[in-house]
């Protein structure tokens, strides 16, 4: 985006974080990341398991983003404190079964639309 401007380009604004999302089909990329990670795991080849270990990893660290882009958005929404937001985030993200759920939300927001991001 800088090099963009520093180029005198014309450049999209960036919409809000609070709105940031994927597309529905990245969830097909994840999906990849699983199967590829079980079949190795079956049969017992290391090399497809690593491949699909490190494709979920990745996909998983994606919709962590849009998880906590989630909860951005409800903390914005309330006009509460982004400190608070912040802290928040950390705590939920440190803490080992409430973690899970961020990107569980990021993944669940593809189709349930949490905050409503396709009427806007």
């Amino acid at each position: 985006r800088w090099v963009l401007l520093r180029m005198k380009q014309r450049v999209v604004p960036a919409p809000p974080f609070a709105h940031w999302q994927l597309g529905w089909q990245w969830i097909w990329g994840l999906i990849a990341g699983i199967i590829l990670l079980y079949v190795g795991q079956w049969m017992d080849i290391e090399s497809i398991s690593a491949v699909g270990r490190n494709v979920t990893m990745g996909f998983t660290l994606l919709y962590t983003v849009q998880g906590i882009a989630i909860i951005w958005h409800f903390f914005v929404k309330r006009k509460l404190p982004k400190f608070v937001a912040v802290i928040v985030i950390i705590l939920v993200y440190m803490t080992p079964p409430l973690n899970l759920l961020i990107p569980i939300a990021g993944v669940l927001d593809t189709w349930l639309d949490f905050r409503n991001l396709a009427a806007q």
